[in-house]
């Protein structure tokens, strides 16, 4: 049987990788080089067998904001297998190169949106944050004036720094949300079919809130506006922002956007009528089990020492004992121990991001230990629900 080589993708792959990609994704392979131009040729990667593209992926380099610090994270996108491939296993195989790939190359951390949870659990992903769509009637966000201070202006792709700034201080105090490479940020700005207009809200040339908006049509007095992207580093930045959109109102319909559980807008809303759904949760693999604790936010205030066991089928030297310290907001992992609250590389992922308390994890059979050790481990890994705005 010939051996599948996983490689770096070369410019003769990449209409196979389109037509693959197509096909997966149902939608028409000309619109392929865009997106293969957004994400970069050099992150794309293939699974070759016999000359023959039988899988392949895209590499998404970024991080991921937990509980206040920033852990390098990579991505995966676009995973795809043509039809004659599949139940081969070749994405498996695939999935498991990119892993040894990037834990040589120093991620501590994997993230993926799984449109089939068997294989990425398989190679150790599990659910670990939510994406929410919100929907709300126009007329039911509040009406509120421009604040003292702030002057709002339509955006230019100059703002781009001030914008990711002002993304930047709302992202670090979220648990969940991406901190957005390349990648992520020219999807956000220029999003699959719309042609979106940017708002910023200045404070002394700073960026202190911004909206990426874009409208469509559904009658002539209904039109729905989808907002790619709204966040603000401050409260007075959030009240201009609900104000400014529903300025809109005049035209009907609904404000829509995608956030996670800790919404700053919701709460603004004076009354029930909007709709709130888990359009999907999002998944992680931790590569390197010392460098993903040790990197992670921890709660200021709170101490203790938690001795884990952890069992990691692919890679050994995430398997065994090892001793979280943890104090003043960082911690220490040294191995051995006692090895009392016992994990896999797949349950160790929501206890990781704050998704689920060991206790619940436990009671899905995923996790043993006492009920002193359950309690310790949810306390030391406590944070807010964990969510992004982002699919990628």
């Amino acid at each position: 049987m010939a051996e599948a080589h996983y490689r770096p993708v070369c410019e003769a792959d990449l209409e196979a990788f389109a037509s693959m990609a197509s096909v997966s994704f149902s939608f028409d392979a000309k619109e392929a080089p865009k997106w293969f131009e957004k994400a970069g040729h050099e992150n794309m990667r293939v699974l070759d067998k016999s000359g023959q593209i039988v899988a392949g992926l895209i590499r998404v380099p970024m991080g991921l904001w937990i509980a206040g610090n920033s852990i390098p994270t990579v991505g995966v996108s676009g995973v795809a297998t043509p039809p004659e491939s599949r139940n081969q296993g070749h994405c498996k195989e695939m999935m498991k190169q990119f892993l040894i790939e990037e834990k040589s190359q120093g991620s501590p951390l994997s993230s993926l949106y799984a449109a089939t949870f068997h294989l990425y659990r398989s190679v150790g992903y599990e659910h670990a944050g939510a994406w929410r769509k919100v929907e709300v009637p126009l007329q039911l966000l509040p009406r509120t004036s421009l604040p003292d201070g702030l002057e709002l202006r339509e955006g230019s792709p100059d703002d781009l720094p001030a914008i990711k700034s002002c993304y930047e201080k709302r992202a670090r105090a979220s648990n969940g949300m991406l901190d957005r490479g390349d990648y992520i940020w020219k999807k956000m700005m220029d999003p699959h079919q719309a042609k979106p207009r940017v708002w910023v809200f200045e404070s002394s040339k700073e960026v202190e809130a911004y909206v990426v908006l874009s409208a469509k049509r559904k009658s002539d007095l209904d039109v729905d506006y989808t907002l790619h992207d709204i966040q603000s580093s401050t409260p007075r930045g959030y009240q201009a922002l609900v104000g400014f959109v529903r300025s809109f109102y005049s035209m009907g319909g609904q404000a829509i956007w995608h956030s996670g559980p800790d919404d700053p807008i919701l709460p603004l809303l004076p009354e029930r009528g909007f709709q709130v759904e888990l359009e999907d949760e999002w998944m992680i693999r931790i590569l390197d089990v010392r460098a993903a604790l040790e990197q992670r936010g921890w709660p200021k205030g709170r101490s203790g020492e938690l001795h884990l066991q952890i069992k990691d089928p692919l890679f050994e030297d995430n398997n065994g004992s090892f001793i979280l310290n943890v104090e003043n907001g960082q911690a220490k992992v040294e191995q051995g121990g006692q090895g009392d609250l016992e994990l896999s590389i797949n349950s160790l992922a929501p206890l990781y991001t704050a998704h689920r308390s060991a206790e619940s994890i436990a009671l899905s059979s995923q996790a043993k230990g006492t009920a002193e050790t359950l309690a310790l481990a949810t306390a030391l890994f406590a944070a807010p629900a964990p969510g992004m705005p982002d699919m990628f």
